[in-house]
């Protein structure tokens, strides 16, 4: 978001995210010129929830059309198909594990606005990790 700052400068804009009151105090009321973007959808899945179970629920949020939560799903299931164990000096080599870019795909045609890619995308990460 810092690299926007210049431009909402420029044109006299102000973002707010919004919070829910149990996050944060209440915000106050945007006034004239300012942007107000929506909090991202919560994800209904307990704390322990694997890949696969971030990616049934993008593949659920995908076919009900909402795709912002299908994106945020997709962002769960790459973390957590990330978090690994490693030696401090391989800390900095990228992850070869295949669920990941495949997942990385999913966002990818997910961004594009190509929900048939995404769609097969995460339907492939289904497969690779059950």
């Amino acid at each position: 978001m810092p690299k926007y700052a210049a431009l909402l400068a420029a044109v006299g804009a102000t973002i707010f995210v919004t919070a829910s009151a149990l996050a944060a105090p209440a915000l106050p009321p945007p006034g004239p010129g300012e942007i107000v973007l929506a909090p991202l959808p919560a994800l209904s899945l307990p704390a322990a929830a694997t890949p696969h179970d971030y990616l049934a629920a993008a593949q659920t949020a995908l076919a009900a059309g909402r795709t912002a939560e299908a994106q945020n799903a997709l962002e769960h299931a790459e973390t957590r198909a990330l978090a690994r164990s490693v030696r401090p000096s391989r800390a900095g080599i990228a992850d070869a594990n295949p669920l990941v870019a495949t997942i990385a795909h999913a966002r990818a045609a997910l961004r594009a606005g190509d929900k048939t890619a995404a769609a097969a995308a995460i339907d492939a990460g289904l497969r690779l990790a059950k």
